[in-house]
Order: structure tokens, then sequence, then C-alpha cells
């Protein structure tokens, strides 16, 4: 869009684009460097827990192991700086791909076991809501990896919106913690439903 003075003006579609794409990277940031940290509070234990997936040799899960959280602060520093956004959606993507098919194998197996997702900083078990929950974080990562304006900064985004810093700051400070509900929600919501149909089929 352009005013009579030839300056060029966001459309609001894509201002409300650029808010979503940088709440999705930020959020993104703040997760993996949470779930870095965790793992990194107790490594013996977060080795032990990748081996029990058993979905990889003990040598190869071991290396994964100890590689996984330094993986996981590279990607945040790249979501949270604005650098090699693309590259980093997409790895992001793959990773949690690779996530949610030892999970799934391991359901389809019948295991019931830690998912050891954010190390120490939690015990909770896998179930299928995990794997919605991957695919809610996967969203997230292609919006990254498929668009360059997911660099958009802060200030950027507040000069184009119109909006003052605080406002802006306030509001991205709400949809970070609508990200994490909505986390939270899908994948309580559908572990019942699925725990809610394999009790109506046992009966």
């Amino acid at each position: 869009m352009k005013t009579g003075l030839g300056v060029k003006l966001m459309e609001p579609q894509h201002i409300t684009f650029l808010a979503f794409a940088l709440i999705a990277r930020l959020f993104l940031g703040g997760y993996f460097l949470l779930s870095a940290f965790g793992k990194l509070r107790d490594m013996s234990r977060f080795v032990q827990g990748t081996l029990d997936y058993r979905v990889l040799p003990t040598s190869l899960a071991k290396a994964f192991a100890l590689l996984l959280p330094w993986i996981e602060i590279g990607l945040a520093t790249m979501f949270l700086s604005g650098f090699a956004l693309q590259f980093a959606g997409g790895f992001t993507l793959l990773l949690l791909i690779a996530f949610t098919a030892a999970i799934f194998i391991n359901l389809r197996r019948g295991r019931k076991m830690p998912c050891n997702c954010y190390g120490l900083a939690s015990s909770e078990l896998i179930n299928w809501g995990t794997i919605a929950r991957n695919l809610l974080l996967m969203v997230f990562a292609l919006i990254v990896a498929l668009h360059e304006d997911s660099a958009v900064e802060i200030g950027q985004l507040t000069s184009e919106a119109g909006l003052v810093p605080l406002v802006t700051i306030s509001l991205i400070l709400i949809l970070l913690a609508c990200c994490y509900l909505s986390t939270r929600l899908v994948e309580a919501a559908v572990d019942v439903f699925v725990t809610g149909r394999k009790l109506s089929r046992a009966h």
C-alpha cells in the first residue's frame, strides 16, 4: 500500500503475519533454551533417558544425547537473535519430526516412559498429546523456515503497527504466554481424548 506521498505502508494483514512470525520464533527460542538447560542439569539422566527410547544404536544414541542440549542452545540463539532463521526453522522441523517418530514408535510398542523433553524440568510420560504438542511446534518452525519476514524485530513491528513500545512488548509477552498455554492445552486435550477412546472401546 502506498500513500499519496509515495511512502510505502504495510497492509494490516502483513503486520499481523509479522507479529505471528515474531511470536513463533521467540517462543521457539525460549522453548529450546529452557529445554537445553533442563537437560544440562543432569546429563547422565538425560543420556539414559535417550537410551531408553531404543530407537538408535547405543553409541549413536549417547552421542546424540550429549550433543542435543548444545544444538538446542544454538537454535535458541538463532531464534532469539534473528540470525539464519530459515536454517534454524528448517533444522528444528527435522528435529521435531525425529522426536515425534521416536515417541510414536514407543507408544505403538505400548510403552509409557518419561518424555525427557525438558530434562529435570519435567517428569511427564510420553502420550499422544506429546505428539500433538510437537505438531504444533512444527507449525511454528515451518512458519519461521518459509518466510524471511520472520526476522522482523520488535522495534520494526512497533513502528509498522504504530504502537507504543511498552504496549508492543506487553502484547508480545501476553501472546507468548498464550502460545505456551496452547501447547499445554492441546497436549492435555489430545491425551484425554485418546485415553477416553481407549476406555470406551475396553467397555
